[in-house]
């Protein structure tokens, strides 16, 4: 039987010992669907720790990867108040990926191996007790789909190129940007050949890549991995291809700078010409069982000379009784949109010829409207024939 008062078998724990005190930093890796998004492999981190000291100096490595996303402890003897790591990012590659990256400065091979090192604490910064191994925090990532618009109109343009850029940095733009800073050092520099070699080390990474989009074409993808410091934004233009019509002319926009996660594609700029039967309303009232065919045919012809440009088509409205027309839109207006250069240049020459079967069953002759417009041309009927 043991005393309660006997010393020898009480121990005295102080849990403000030393031995109880840890540094412990949490490693928060990426999550499992960040890997295919990024076309991520793996990432490991080497975490070091109270390098002072020769004989006490700590070091773990931890690895991750899609079968491995569980968050990671390093616990060590508390030291100091400061360590550091070193992250690598290990991508798939390019080539069957779909991503771009900067060239390695050695090889020249495109990057898919990343270093990153951080110090903690940073300088004028707390302590960060957590290591953050995600890679959209570590890069900068440029997803951006090519698709086709709702809008969109095969008639109008058979194909569309899309013609997009990324660069990574402009100079000028931003005085902070590590490559701008390394960029006006240069150009301080008095010998000529370091001057000219420092310069050109400092000069834009750009990537240029082009997508063809048609009635059949899929999404498809620009995708670029650059610095975290590097610009999100992107530069692009539509190229319309207008077919026999347009005399297998192409139309280019300018190009427009975005940050948008999507480039849709849709029609290219255009005026409409309109062609408004309402003027045959009385045709319209025809018994049904009249075979009163009305065939008209729409020829438009768009020129514009300031820009070299010419643009015709040919439309049948046959046949079609004017019923169907009266009946399906209560509204009797057949459009033709016309593919332009300069939306301005909105005129246009027109010929419509139309023809009506009579209850005869034999075709009344032809007449014809011809002219130039630049908005609605009604069509009327010049000298309607007796009815009955």
């Amino acid at each position: 039987e043991i005393a309660a008062d006997d010393p020898t078998h009480v121990i005295s724990v102080r849990f403000t010992d030393p031995f109880f005190d840890r540094f412990t930093l949490d490693l928060v890796p990426p999550s499992e669907r960040d890997y295919p998004a990024m076309a991520l492999k793996s990432v490991s981190a080497d975490i070091y720790y109270n390098e002072a000291d020769p004989r006490g100096a700590v070091r773990e490595q931890f690895t991750f990867d899609r079968a491995s996303t569980a968050r990671r402890t390093f616990s060590t003897p508390r030291v100091e108040e400061r360590y550091r790591y070193v992250a690598q990012f290990n991508f798939d590659d390019n080539l069957a990926s779909g991503w771009r990256s900067k060239p390695d400065p050695r090889t020249g091979a495109a990057l898919t191996s990343y270093l990153r090192h951080e110090v903690q604490p940073a300088p004028g910064a707390p302590l960060s007790t957590a290591v953050n191994l995600n890679p959209s925090g570590a890069f900068q990532l440029v997803q951006v789909a090519i698709r086709r618009g709702p809008d969109f109109d095969p008639a109008l343009t058979p194909s569309v190129t899309v013609e997009i850029e990324y660069q990574d940095y402009v100079p000028g733009a931003d005085d902070d940007h590590p490559r701008e800073r390394a960029r006006r050092a240069a150009q301080a520099l008095e010998d000529a050949g370091q001057r000219e070699a420092a310069l050109q080390a400092a000069e834009p990474w750009i990537t240029r890549a082009s997508y063809t989009v048609d009635a059949q074409s899929p999404e498809q993808w620009f995708r670029v991995r650059a610095d975290a410091p590097d610009s999100a934004a992107y530069r692009y233009r539509l190229v319309y291809r207008l077919g026999a019509e347009g005399q297998g002319r192409t139309l280019a926009t300018g190009w427009e700078r975005s940050t948008a996660a999507a480039v849709i594609v849709g029609p290219p700029p255009s005026v409409t010409a309109a062609f408004d039967f309402t003027g045959l309303a009385s045709w319209a009232q025809l018994p049904p069982e009249w075979p009163s065919l009305l065939r008209a045919g729409i020829e438009v012809k768009y020129a514009d000379a300031q820009n070299g440009y010419a643009w015709e088509r040919t439309v049948n409205v046959v046949p079609r009784t004017l019923q169907d027309l009266y009946a399906a839109t209560n509204n009797p207006v057949v459009t033709v949109r016309i593919p332009v250069v300069d939306p301005a240049q909105a005129s246009f020459a027109y010929a419509v010829t139309v023809r009506q079967l009579g209850d005869d069953r034999r075709p009344r002759p032809a007449w014809q409207l011809a002219g130039t417009a630049t908005g609605p041309v009604d069509v009327q009927e010049p000298d309607p024939a007796p009815r009955g």
